[in-house]
């Protein structure tokens, strides 16, 4: 008779990498890390009793993209506004010139002006590592935000102290030798 297969429940936070879209998975004894990218799946995973550190830490990942999309955001409303007003003042022919271009600026200005709106939404990044006793440290893809990141914590805390308290597995039985 085989074994049952286990039941996985979804951890909070997500996160995105070059190794594609990342979430965590909690079974019964361990975390199962999945990274997904197009049509290829990498899996880790990590056993709750072999855990030893998880650490969360704040990164400047989000205020490097805010100030991105800021400056291209507010840059692109800046010129198309300019372009605008500038065709005001102008004769028929740059009139017309200076009304499409800054037509076409401003799909641009603003989607970078979303990306912001939405970074600054989500809040402040995060990194989370995980130290096991076998296999020493190793950088989570997921979660990527603090506060997912926390929820995670506050979650996993008491899984992993639970499987760490009760008792360690008898070992196998083995033939004497002669």
């Amino acid at each position: 008779m085989s074994a049952p297969e286990p039941t996985y429940r979804k951890l909070p936070g997500r996160g995105l990498g070059w190794s594609g879209f990342a979430r965590i998975w909690i079974a019964e004894e361990h975390l199962l890390e999945v990274n997904s990218l197009l049509v290829s799946e990498r899996y880790r995973r990590f056993f709750l009793r072999d855990i030893s550190a998880l650490v969360i830490r704040r990164t400047k990942v989000g205020l490097a993209w805010n100030i991105v999309h800021g400056v291209l955001g507010g840059g692109g409303a800046l010129l198309a506004g300019g372009l605008w007003w500038g065709s005001a003042t102008a004769d028929q022919g740059a009139q017309e010139v200076l009304q499409v271009l800054a037509v076409m600026t401003s799909p641009f200005a603003a989607l970078f002006l979303v990306l912001f709106s939405i970074n600054l939404l989500l809040g402040p990044t995060c990194r989370c590592h995980l130290q096991t006793t076998t296999a020493g440290w190793h950088a989570l893809t997921a979660p990527t935000r603090l506060g997912p990141a926390r929820r995670f914590l506050a979650r996993l805390a008491p899984l992993i102290e639970a499987a760490q308290a009760a008792p360690a597995p008898p070992p196998l039985a083995t033939e004497p030798s002669r």
